[in-house]
């Protein structure tokens, strides 16, 4: 049945499987029991919350005037602006927690599918391509980054990348040049960069290393370097406005010059989190050998896909086999970061390599290696008979003795969860109150059932599927309430998000800007007021990278914060006097990146705004262009003369950028045009 499934039914009813799986294993995100937590709602909700808002409000998101006392939207690296599935998003509803949480599961779901159409083109058959792309799914990358959803889209988009790589080499057509393209503009737009600068390496070396084994195919080389060539002109010409926002922005950016080399060896995984492979929340919990955040330390892919990895490098590897493990190997070297010299002779070497931190986030290289090294196992488990079972035995055999000897280990370091259950009181509790060897031995104990099992099951390949995918989606539940999602319901915080007003009411002229405005204990929990109440305030909880070098610096100014107690939104200052009070000032419009004043006032002066300074404002005094000047460090003044003024302050970031956004967008509507009729361009180039 199973095997009369995946040989005879269509691809789509794969995927359809493959979603309602994926919703089966984050079911917390679906039904809204549990929310996400940590920096999906301290960054990124906030963040699309506030780019939807201006969208809603018929502007693109360029600027916020609410979010660190005025940021620029679309500069940030990861704030989703240039995200094609936020903004269509956006164009329909506001964000909330619920749509942030669909539009994850969107992508761990899209993840699942890119990673059964590369195993696919591998050449094996489907249900290996099935367990690979579930094992993905929930692999331990997969469940310790749900507070990163930039990571976790990387991940969905990789296995694409790969794939049209691949296709083009094999057997160069436009449309996989097109969607090579494509994946490549995704990747940049909607992840974090440095997984487009490693992936970008992982393609040169692999090109090279198919220009070697194809040397005396010329028409190939010259063909597939051509397309290859194209591929890359067109994500250019797609990534173009979005590459000149993050250009423009680095004059102003803390990171703008590099990380140091300390900053890009910091959370590197920890050789002793490799414990994941076999017991995958083992490692959630504090350890002296583990020295890396919480998120960074989940390397599993499943029991059984570890023993098929191993069982594949038993026989002759095909040439790209050798490349996924050379891939793989170094990828893992690199993830342990000053743990071995390698990530350190990156960073001097090889360009770009100098301007990320995290060596962890690279184990996502290690995880897609080991899958498909894995599938490699599987597929011959499925296929073949007595031999192919003879040498799973063997591996399962061996791991389980392993596993037992770090059960019995833990068990005579002292077991607590029966101490724990018996003073715990709630879910919370009980879980904050195990140990790494509580854990050890609980996931210890499950991998055993599983393996016995398998073992006693081996001939019944149905049965032994269902194991494969029971396992990995087990020991995924288990390490959600950890990394993944939170305590509180996805309501209460929408109830709480709602709470404040739409759209940009305008500051107050008259109260002063809040200058020590911490989070909320009471609400710190799950959210934080000041991102989403609309108020203008000074905020020094940072969790974003890219707030200016100047805002910190403001930051760090104490005495002159502390004079600026009672300043408003805007107000003008006159050589006698820090603050004019007699000075009239009216907000006339506000929005999310333009604001209209009529000002009066007696002696000459500066108009000062509570917003960062940046080289594309415009602005205009009685219709007249004035230079913006930088005033208290971090924000922005004028000069006005005496009497009543009409002042217009306006975000610009200019005709090129816009006309790049113009052709990035047309672009992309003909490269779409061109997948939607691929009957009419049968022709390559």
């Amino acid at each position: 049945m199973l095997h009369n499934f995946f040989l005879h039914q269509k691809s789509k009813w794969h995927y359809l499987l493959l979603f309602i799986l994926t919703c089966i294993v984050f079911w917390p995100l679906v039904i809204g029991t549990f929310s996400l937590k940590n920096d999906a709602y301290v960054y990124f909700l906030p963040w699309r919350y506030h780019i939807s808002e201006t969208i809603q409000h018929g502007e693109f998101p360029f600027w916020s005037p609410y979010l660190y006392t005025g940021t620029p939207l679309y500069s940030d690296m990861q704030s989703g602006t240039w995200n094609p599935v936020v903004l269509i998003v956006s164009i329909f509803t506001r964000y909330s927690m619920q749509v942030l949480q669909w539009e994850l599961l969107f992508y761990i779901f899209i993840a699942g599918a890119g990673m059964y159409k590369l195993v696919k083109e591998l050449g094996y058959i489907s249900a290996t391509a099935f367990i690979t792309a579930l094992s993905y799914i929930c692999c331990g990358y997969m469940t310790d980054n749900g507070s990163f959803i930039p990571w976790i889209t990387c991940a969905a988009y990789l296995p694409f990348v790969f794939l049209y790589f691949l296709r083009v080499l094999k057997s160069p057509r436009l449309t996989d040049c097109i969607k090579l393209s494509l994946s490549l503009f995704l990747l940049l737009t909607a992840g974090y960069p440095s997984y487009l600068i490693y992936v970008s390496y992982i393609l040169l070396a692999g090109y090279i290393y198919w220009l070697i084994k194809s040397r005396h195919d010329k028409k190939l080389i010259f063909s597939c370097t051509k397309f290859l060539f194209i591929s890359g002109l067109l994500f250019l010409a797609l990534s173009s406005p979005v590459l000149l926002s993050f250009y423009d922005f680095l004059p102003y950016y803390q990171r703008g010059t590099g990380a140091t080399i300390q900053q890009a060896m910091a959370d590197p995984f920890s050789p002793f989190c490799s414990l994941s492979y076999l017991l995958p929340s083992a490692v959630i919990k504090p350890h002296p050998w583990i020295d890396t955040d919480i998120a960074m330390r989940n390397g599993s892919i499943g029991i059984f896909m570890l023993a098929f990895f191993f069982i594949t490098l038993t026989k002759r590897l095909s040439p790209i086999q050798k490349f996924i493990l050379g891939v793989t190997i170094f990828s893992f070297l690199f993830s342990l970061g000053d743990y071995t010299p390698l990530r350190k002779w990156c960073y001097y070497l090889l360009p770009l390599m100098d301007s990320f931190r995290h060596p962890a986030i690279i184990r996502v290289f290690t995880t897609i290696g080991l899958l498909l090294l894995a599938a490699g196992g599987v597929n011959f488990f499925l296929t073949e008979k007595e031999n192919i079972r003879k040498k799973t035995k063997k591996f399962l055999l061996v791991l389980g003795l392993f596993i037992t000897s770090l059960v019995c280990y833990y068990l005579l370091s002292g077991f607590s969860i029966k101490k724990i259950m018996q003073n715990g009181s709630g879910f919370k509790n009980i879980l904050d109150g195990l140990t790494m060897g509580d854990i050890a031995v609980i996931q210890g104990i499950i991998q055993l059932f599983f393996i016995t099992a398998f073992l006693v099951f081996i001939k019944k390949k149905k049965f032994v599927f269902i194991l494969m995918a029971s396992n990995v989606i087990l020991l995924a539940w288990m390490a959600l309430p950890f990394t993944f999602v939170s305590q509180f319901s996805t309501n209460t915080i929408d109830n709480y998000i709602h709470s404040f007003p739409k759209g940009f009411p305008k500051p107050g002229l008259h109260e002063p800007v809040e200058s020590h405005y911490k989070e909320d204990s009471s609400n710190a929990a799950y959210a934080i007021n000041f991102f989403f109440d609309k108020k203008i305030v000074i905020q020094e909880d940072i969790y974003t990278p890219t707030v200016s070098t100047d805002y910190h610096s403001y930051l760090s100014n104490r005495s002159l914060r502390d004079s600026m107690s009672k300043v408003p939104f805007a107000f003008i200052s006159t050589p006698d006097h820090f603050r004019d009070s007699t000075a009239t000032i009216n907000l006339n419009e506000f929005s999310a990146s333009g604001f209209n004043f009529t000002i009066t006032t007696i002696t000459p002066g500066y108009f000062n705004l509570i917003q960062q300074y940046n080289h594309n404002w415009k602005v205009a005094v009685n219709k007249q262009p004035i230079k913006v000047e930088k005033s208290l460090i971090t924000f922005m003044k004028v000069p006005v003369q005496a009497g009543s003024s009409i002042v217009e302050f306006k975000y610009d970031p200019g005709k090129t950028i816009k006309l790049m956004m113009i052709s990035s967008f047309i672009i992309l509507l003909l490269l779409i045009l061109l997948l939607v009729l691929p009957h009419r361009f049968k022709k390559n180039i």
